[in-house]
């Protein structure tokens, strides 16, 4: 440091002048003036230190800051957060495919941004001045905040460059740094000047600075006394927005449902702190299965009754012939129950639309006068227009008759003042707000029909969907009808104020899951007025996937082809055909928190277990092989060997579309009025 030698120097000069007789008042002068340009810049020097100091503070802070209060979306009214059994977090965006998916057993834990919540509404509540006068202000203040310190950055960084290079591009880049930073601060001045509890601390703050003979009145100090001022009076905004919030009756409320993968219903869940239903019933999803259950043994069985002996071709044939008979049966009964309902929709549709037209003459005389005025207007007035071109395109000069065609164009002009003044009847009409009230109720009335009808269908569908969840009890068409997640007077409706930060639900409370469930969470609106109204308006919808994302090992049933390497000499004993049997395999499973790789690929290692017969003596052979999975263990291959056969054998398995031999087919509704009237 170049000052400490400088004050040393100014105190013993200082001291050698004052003995000697011959120094004069100029030095003198000049060397407090020395004196005091070195305790000035002492003065700089340990404000910059403190500075420093304060960087590293909150630079400290931020790196000690825990995970949980990270992992946030800063920007978003709502995050989602997966938090493991271990512990560990993981920011979820339901926006993104591969971020659907949750674990089974983990904790969703849901973090409301209560700071975006109010500037949400605001945006929503347009006719609120007030409260969009202080967000203005507020935003302001925020805005000082968030982007000051880059501002204050460039001016530094922008003076080092020119003050090294004062060339005119440098010099310009500088006097932009300074521009920009001041119009931040001004922002911020005009802002606060409405604001009297700012201007208080500010003031108060800066009087304070102002006494501390220690302290320098720099940008940088300046700036920190605006954000403690900004603090301070967030929390005086908060209150009264939400006091304002809060006499409009404004609401939040949050809730969740769980949908059983293969079902059309689903079920409310708990959240902490959001609803008053209780916890589920406890259910820790098995990640190491190494045994067979009741259902998979009973499988195995069906399969070896229903395929006994067949090759691969006979399988599939006999299979796709099932499913497709009974599939296009019921969808042919759909068909011819679409044609009734809409048949009778359009009759219904025609007969209330008269209805409504015939009220609407009955209620508004006077704009089916002027409606009448109009067409009269209009047909006069297209008919003077003939009679103009007829004398016009007369075939002889000599029959055109001006005079004829002057009084004709004084009864166009007549006839188009006519119009302009029906016309502007018609408007006065059309802006009865009784009129627009009716004619929104009819449309609506006419929305309503048609969705009853669409309802109608769905529920008459009821069999075509129950096939295909019986064939493939891990599709997803089920999801394509639209769930009716309702919600319930549990569900707590919270002011902003009392609105709590987080709520968890986990998913060890929900019941017994399955690879492939939903979890559905809603954020909900209410409010007095149109905006949001007392049924509540759904703000963010988020959907995700239940899937086991650590490594497990489980088992899976399939049927399987195996084709005999054989032996020399063991030709005839085999022969070259495919033999088919029921086998199983336990799997390892890869972790994964990618929903698309769990939902579509999801790789498994292991080893198959089957029961073949080679040798053709109608008892069962033990096989054991080595498999892999692909595509959530619908195809599995491998290379294995009969034990009994001493044959090694390659081999394909498939999980086929057959829980039940034959297909058990659920009661459709043949009966035209049955399924319009369910």
């Amino acid at each position: 440091m170049k000052i400490y030698p400088l004050l040393f120097l100014s105190f013993i000069s200082v001291f050698s002048f004052a003995q000697s007789d011959s120094a004069s008042k100029a030095q003198l002068q000049l060397l407090k003036q020395q004196y005091e340009d070195a305790q000035r810049q002492l003065k700089q020097k340990q404000n910059e230190l403190k500075r420093v100091e304060l960087q590293l503070n909150l630079a400290r802070k931020e790196n000690t800051t825990s995970e949980t209060e990270r992992k946030v979306d800063p920007t978003a009214i709502v995050s989602f957060v997966e938090r493991t059994q271990h512990n560990k977090e993981y920011l979820r965006n339901p926006n993104k495919a591969s971020d659907k998916g949750l674990d089974i057993n983990s904790e969703l834990v849901v973090r409301l941004n209560k700071d975006e919540i109010r500037k949400d509404i605001a945006l929503e509540k347009t006719n609120q001045t007030d409260l969009k006068n202080l967000f203005v202000y507020l935003q302001a203040l925020e805005r000082y905040k968030d982007q000051m310190p880059a501002a204050l950055e460039k001016v530094s960084n922008s003076y080092l460059v020119y003050t090294q290079n004062p060339t005119p591009a440098n010099t310009l880049l500088y006097t932009q740094a300074i521009k920009a930073r001041s119009a931040l601060f001004l922002d911020m001045v005009q802002a606060a000047q409405s604001i009297p509890q700012f201007r208080e601390v500010y003031n108060s703050e800066y009087e304070r600075a102002i006494a501390d003979e220690n302290v320098l009145l720099t940008t940088q100090v300046k700036h920190q006394i605006a954000l403690t001022a900004i603090a301070a009076v967030k929390p005086v905004f908060e209150r009264q927005i939400d006091s304002l919030l809060t006499k409009d009756g404004v609401r939040v409320a949050l809730a969740a449902w769980i949908t059983k993968r293969g079902e059309a219903n689903s079920s409310t869940i708990h959240i902490d702190g959001f609803d008053d239903y209780a916890p589920g019933t406890f259910y820790a999803y098995d990640r190491f299965q190494l045994a067979l259950t009741e259902e998979q043994q009973a499988e195995l069985k069906r399969l070896d009754e229903s395929f006994k002996g067949m090759q691969p071709e006979e399988v599939f044939k006999k299979v796709g012939e099932q499913v497709k008979g009974q599939i296009q049966t019921e969808l042919d009964n759909q068909v011819r129950i679409l044609d009734s309902l809409w048949e009778q929709t359009k009759n219904s549709f025609r007969e209330n639309y008269t209805q409504n037209l015939d009220s609407l003459h009955i209620k508004y005389p006077k704009l089916v006068y002027d409606i009448h005025r109009l067409d009269s207007v209009v047909n006069l007035l297209q008919v003077t227009i003939n009679r103009v071109v007829n004398q016009v395109n007369s075939p002889s000069v000599a029959n055109v008759n001006l005079a004829n065609i002057s009084s004709l164009q004084g009864e166009i002009v007549g006839h188009t003042q006519a119009l302009s003044q029906v016309i502007q009847a018609l408007k006065e009409d059309v802006n009865d707000p009784r009129l627009k009230s009716d004619v929104k109720s009819i449309i609506q009335s006419g929305v309503d029909q048609l969705k009853s009808t669409a309802t109608q269908f769905a529920s008459s569908s009821n069999p075509v969907f129950t096939i295909i969840q019986q064939l493939f009890p891990d599709n997803d068409l089920a999801f394509i009808k639209k769930q009716a997640l309702e919600l319930t007077d549990k569900v707590k409706q919270h002011t902003v104020t009392d609105l709590p930060e987080e709520g968890v639900i986990d998913l060890l409370y929900t019941g017994k899951r399955k690879f492939g469930d939903r979890l559905t969470v809603r954020l909900y609106y209410f409010g007095n007025d149109s905006a949001f109204g007392t049924k509540g308006k759904i703000r963010k919808q988020a959907t995700f996937t239940l899937m086991n994302a650590l490594p497990s090992v489980n088992m899976t049933v399939q049927y399987q082809f195996a084709k005999p390497f054989g032996l020399k000499g063991d030709t005839a004993r085999f022969g070259g055909n495919w033999k088919s049997g029921p086998g199983y395999s336990t799997l390892f499973k890869f972790g994964s928190r990618n929903a698309i790789y769990k939902e579509f690929v999801d790789v498994g290692l292991g080893v198959n277990i089957a029961a073949f017969d080679f040798n053709r003596d109608d008892i069962p052979e033990f096989a054991v092989a080595g498999v892999v999975s692909i595509f959530r263990d619908y195809i599995q291959g491998g290379i294995g060997y009969n034990v009994n056969a001493k044959s090694a054998y390659g081999f394909f398995g498939v999980r086929l579309p057959l829980p039940y031999a034959p297909i058990s087919i659920p009661a459709s509704k043949t009966n035209f009025n049955e399924a319009i009237n369910p």
